[in-house]
């Protein structure tokens, strides 16, 4: 598993996210700053907080070469400030191929600072998504030694005994995350997973708890839907999907896929039809929605539209078997 996953995750780390003015802003006060920063280095170039404060600049500019560049030489110049290491090893993880940096720059970091939490975590994570589990327990055990109270020790407990296929143990450590920390997205989602597959109705509360936490969460609105559709509940299901297109994104395939889905399970083809052209308007290579819309076509007997459909499928991936299977059936009638 890719060590940059863990950002998608958001496990080691955080950001808040902007919109394009807001972030256009940011540049540009960044460039002016920088600027500013660089002229002061030059006064100052044993100044290891100036670096420090420069990386964060790139780090808003985008420029993670030049962040970790910085934060090398603040390093150089300062080894005892811990949040050097912590920053510089998730530049390292954000930067493709670096991720052993990152483990090395954390390293260094507990042998100078034994007891800094975040470290010990990053080293955890770390070890988790490279499936060193007990590598990784043995650093969340350094971290309760210390703090029995910090969440993220339990989520990330609760992740390993998902991966080693224990849904009772994960269970219990993303609840145990809630109650350390009642605010804890991910676990709220987690669990809502597993209850969902599980077909068990608390599996929306969680959903819900998410989307109290995160309004605009794409992901807690998509779950509650599937939860909705696996269940059959039709008209939840789109009122989930529609919830992402009418308050998050009005362009997320997804949700017009499994809309155009839910309308195909009911036999109502015509608005399938919609759904799935939709779907497809936004993401031309959605060899599912091209699928499945053949198969409205092909029940409203337009043959034509559906080999077409069916075709096009084969296109973005030959020998798709449901493409093959369906253009047979096609063929019969």
């Amino acid at each position: 598993m890719l060590l940059s996953a863990i950002f998608a995750l958001g496990l080691l780390f955080s950001c808040n996210s902007k919109s394009d003015s807001e972030n256009n802003s940011t540049v540009a006060d960044s460039t002016a700053s920088i600027q500013e920063l660089t002229e002061l280095i030059r006064e100052e170039p044993r100044n290891a907080s100036l670096y420090g404060l420069r990386s964060d600049l790139f780090i808003k500019q985008g420029n993670i070469d030049f962040a970790i560049k910085d934060l090398e030489i603040a390093i150089g110049l300062d080894s005892l400030e811990p949040s050097y290491y912590l920053k510089l090893s998730e530049y390292y993880l954000r930067n493709q191929g670096k991720s052993l940096q990152a483990k090395e720059t954390l390293e260094k970091c507990i042998r100078i600072f034994p007891k800094n939490v975040d470290a010990l975590l990053g080293l955890a994570n770390i070890y988790f998504y490279v499936q060193e589990y007990t590598k990784s327990e043995e650093f969340l055990t350094k971290v309760k030694e210390i703090d029995q109270h910090n969440p993220h020790i339990y989520f990330t407990s609760g992740l390993i005994f998902l991966e080693k296929g224990d849904t009772a143990g994960a269970v219990k450590n993303f609840r145990t995350t809630l109650e350390k920390e009642p605010k804890y997205y991910k676990a709220h989602m987690e669990l809502g997973r597993l209850f969902s597959v599980a077909k068990d109705s608390i599996a929306l509360q969680y959903f819900k708890n998410a989307i109290d936490l995160a309004p605009e969460s794409v992901e807690a609105y998509y779950h509650m839907g599937m939860y909705y559709q696996n269940m059959k509940n039709w008209n939840k299901a789109i009122d989930a999907y529609t919830n992402i297109l009418t308050k998050i994104d009005s362009t997320y395939p997804d949700a017009h896929h499994n809309i155009g889905y839910v309308y195909l399970e009911q036999k109502q083809y015509k608005q399938a039809v919609d759904e799935f052209s939709k779907a497809i308007k936004f993401d031309t290579a959605y060899i599912e929605a091209y699928l499945h819309r053949g198969v409205c076509y092909m029940n409203m007997r337009d043959k034509g539209k559906a080999k077409r459909d069916f075709d096009k499928c084969l296109l973005l991936q030959p020998n798709y078997p449901y493409a093959i299977n369906a253009l047979n059936a096609l063929d019969k009638k």
